[in-house]
């Protein structure tokens, strides 16, 4: 897995490539945690690169939005491909990441 931080005033670009599951879930719960630090309005995600998800990256995920929603930050994620691993694990579980694809802001 691969993880790439940038920040620039007013948000903050995660973008992450390569497996995204529970044996990676220490690197990533760390690169979150500097996102939540930041102090970013607008945390986005850049996750076309993920090869494979599972549901320990989903919780954090999750974890991450409520965090951001709950001190008035948002969370978006980039356009993601039809398809897409992320979408499809989603799918499987019934959660709804399809909401957080960055429609709502036009510098995601």
């Amino acid at each position: 897995m691969n993880i790439q931080i940038a920040e620039s005033p007013g948000d903050l670009l995660l973008s992450i490539d390569g497996r995204a599951g529970i044996d990676e879930s220490d690197e990533l719960a760390s690169a979150f945690r500097k996102a939540l630090e930041s102090g970013a309005p607008l945390v986005r995600l850049a996750l076309s690169g993920l090869s494979a998800v599972d549901v320990s990256f989903l919780q954090l995920l999750l974890s991450l939005e409520l965090s951001l929603s709950r001190g008035g930050r948002s969370l978006a994620l980039r356009p993601l491909p039809a398809g897409h691993v992320l979408l499809q694990v989603a799918d499987l579980l019934g959660i709804n990441v399809k909401r957080l694809l960055a429609s709502k802001t036009e510098s995601a």
